[in-house]
């Protein structure tokens, strides 16, 4: 009779790398082995977020009254399965109890003080790479910056920081360490070989943001073999493919953002091939053209991929149809409609709603839209697949109105920036 443990250990890896913390700790107990497995996927990678009272107490997911907001242990999703996930209140009750000589791959922090971070950094010895996601708009820039400098001397030398913005321009870093960049479109041109030769970088943003014109152009070709691709603050038009300018056979998640139709940076309509490892695509369309784009998108196919984020700065019943009828463009993926009436989602707060994000059935789409938003929308749409059979869409809210609010102050900008001539070791 096969049982767990008698499973080979690569597909015993491969289970735990598609179970999310609480569901690898359920399976702990049962046997040595899978508490070592367990012991070494929570150390891994660490995602510490902000919880704050919700105001109200009301019937979360699992039944239970809450009060305070908390990561939903039913996700499975990619950061889910990837990260132990867990608030700034439970790593400050329960720090000293975990095992501070544990190697931690990756740790990052979606809201740092300096108080937070040197408690960290003092108790955690061997943490390979620490992200500040945003920091406490409380500090400065410049004290921020200083503080990282301070660490990588002093604290933690083998570390690498990676502050949101550019870690190209800081001459502390080791490039040997680096595995996240973020650059602008421009400057990529002028310090293209520079950043060739950082060989460690799986994750890259791309940010269009001054762009000189209207026009998007990738006339390059980067070796680096990326993992996750961020093409962010796209112009309207595109006159190369994405494509041909990366390699994107192991890449695993795309970000798109911007005013740009989708079909005009993909190559192929059926862009399966071309990105094979294609797990997680996420989108966050502008204002004035957001149903047009949406629309465009339809356009698109996908048949593996897993997991479909879209990002609107409108709703309605026009888009909630155009949302659903993505099913029929990407059959597979679980789809997660956000939206958000404030504006302020920016550079990072594709990756927040992406955590956030619920696997779900493939006749669901994930409305998470505030209730006076969402009241006149129809809770079913029917679509027609590309078989011409119908089917109809489900739209399901998955939070509540105080945990929308929560997460969305995730995704506000209390980034601190560095000006762009202070630019140190980019041609080393």
């Amino acid at each position: 009779m096969t049982t767990l443990i008698s499973l080979p250990a690569e597909v015993l890896q491969d289970l735990f790398q598609n179970i999310n913390q609480h569901q690898a700790l359920a399976l702990a107990p049962l046997h040595s082995y899978l508490n070592s497995l367990t012991k070494a996927k929570l150390y891994h990678r660490i995602l510490v977020y902000k919880s704050s009272q919700l105001g109200a107490s009301f019937e979360g997911p699992t039944g239970r009254m809450v009060d305070e907001f908390r990561y939903h242990k039913t996700i499975n999703n990619l950061k889910s399965n990837s990260y132990t996930i867990i608030s700034i209140n439970t790593l400050e009750k329960y720090m000293t109890r975990m095992e501070k000589d544990q190697v931690i791959t990756r740790f990052e922090i979606m809201e740092c003080n300096f108080m937070i971070l040197d408690c960290i950094l003092r108790y955690f010895t061997s943490i390979k790479t620490l992200e500040v996601i945003s920091q406490d708009s409380a500090y400065s820039r410049h004290s921020f910056h200083e503080c990282l400098r301070i660490y990588s001397n002093s604290v933690r030398p083998k570390t690498c920081y990676l502050p949101h913005k550019d870690p190209y321009r800081y001459g502390f870093l080791n490039e040997d360490y680096v595995t996240k960049l973020k650059i602008l479109d421009f400057q990529l041109q002028e310090a293209f070989e520079f950043v060739e030769q950082l060989h460690g970088v799986k994750e890259l943003v791309l940010d269009f943001y001054h762009r000189r014109s209207e026009i998007a152009y990738f006339d390059f070709r980067s070796s680096l073999m990326l993992q996750k691709l961020h093409l962010a603050e796209l112009p309207q038009k595109s006159v190369s493919y994405f494509s041909d300018a990366f390699c994107v056979k192991k890449l695993s998640e795309l970000t798109i953002s911007g005013e740009l139709f989708p079909t005009q940076i993909f190559k192929n309509r059926d862009f399966s091939a071309e990105t094979p490892n294609l797990i997680q695509l996420s989108i966050l369309f502008k204002d004035e053209y957001a149903l047009l784009a949406l629309q465009d998108m339809q356009k698109l196919r996908h048949y593996s991929l897993k997991a479909l984020v879209v990002s609107t700065y409108e709703c309605g019943q026009n888009f909630a149809n155009a949302v659903c009828e993505l099913r029929a463009s990407f059959p597979l993926a679980s789809i997660n409609w956000w939206h958000n009436s404030e504006k302020f989602l920016l550079d990072h707060s594709c990756d927040v709603l992406a955590a956030f994000s619920p696997s779900l059935a493939t006749n669901i789409v994930g409305c998470h839209i505030r209730q006076r938003f969402s009241s006149t929308l129809s809770r079913d749409v029917i679509i027609h697949l590309d078989c011409g059979k119908k089917m109809i869409m489900k739209l399901k809210h998955y939070y509540s109105d105080f945990e929308l609010s929560q997460i969305h102050k995730g995704t506000e900008s209390r980034e601190y920036h560095i000006l762009s001539d202070n630019i140190n070791g980019k041609y080393c």
